[in-house]
C-alpha cells in the first residue's frame, strides 16, 4: 500500500479498519475518499490526478474489485448496502462520474465513464 501522498491527511485514520487485503494506490493531491462503514475484501483501489472523490456508502460490501480514478474531478459513487464481486469500476479523464445506486448487487461487470461522461445505475 502507499500512504505517502495521504499521511497529512485524515484519509488515513482508520484505514487498517477496512481494508481486508486491498491495496491502495493514491498519486496526485486533493483527493477525497469517503467510506462509510464500507467493507472492502482483496480490492484494488487506484487514484491518479487531482480533486478525484471515491464514496463508500453505509454496508456496501466489496469483494475482489478494482476501482480506478483517474484524472481531474473524476468521481464514483457506490450506494448504501451495495454488494458487488468481482467488479470493474473506472471513471478516468476530466469530470468522469460513475454511480451505483443503494442496493445493487453485481457479479462480474465492467464500467467505465470517460471523456467527462456520466453513469448512473
Amino acid at each position: 500500500m502507499r500512504f505517502s501522498s495521504l499521511r497529512s491527511s485524515a484519509l488515513v485514520s482508520g484505514l487498517h479498519a477496512w481494508l481486508h487485503g486491498t491495496r491502495l494506490h493514491v498519486r496526485g493531491s486533493g483527493h477525497r475518499i469517503d467510506r462509510h462503514r464500507a467493507r472492502l475484501h482483496t480490492t484494488e483501489i487506484e487514484i491518479n490526478g487531482s480533486n478525484c472523490r471515491l464514496v463508500l456508502g453505509p454496508g456496501a460490501h466489496l469483494w475482489g474489485c478494482s476501482i480506478k480514478l483517474k484524472g481531474h474531478g473524476a468521481e464514483l459513487h457506490i450506494g448504501a448496502n451495495c454488494q458487488l464481486r468481482d467488479v470493474r469500476l473506472v471513471a478516468e479523464d476530466d469530470g468522469s462520474r460513475l454511480f451505483v445506486g443503494a442496493g445493487t448487487s453485481m457479479t462480474g461487470p465492467t464500467l467505465v465513464s470517460q471523456e467527462g461522461g456520466l453513469i448512473q445505475l
